[in-house]
């Protein structure tokens, strides 16, 4: 009976856990996006109040979705890192 509610408190811990890196990981994601794709607009839009221009603008707003497609990428390789190892570290709770 014990090892049934140990066992039951570790899963619990587990979602807990999850849930936190979860919730963590979207918050390192919403600052690196905003971080990437609104340096490149302001820099353009700053350097187009010189001119009567909106070049510099839209190649800020290229750039973003640039840097913003990169982090992207590299989060979705780190997150594909981290569930191949939960999936691991399951596989050997199991057993």
């Amino acid at each position: 009976m014990t090892n049934l509610a140990a066992a039951k408190t570790t899963k619990q811990e587990k979602v807990r856990e999850a849930k936190r890196a979860f919730i963590l990981g979207l918050f390192d994601l919403s600052w690196k996006l905003a971080g990437a794709f609104l340096i490149p607009v302001f820099a353009g839009v700053i350097l187009d109040q010189s001119r009567d221009d909106t070049l510099f603008t839209y190649i800020g707003v290229g750039l973003g979705f640039a840097f913003a497609l990169l982090v992207i990428a590299q989060m979705a390789r780190s997150g594909g890192k981290f569930l191949e190892k939960a999936q691991f570290e399951d596989q050997e709770d199991d057993r």
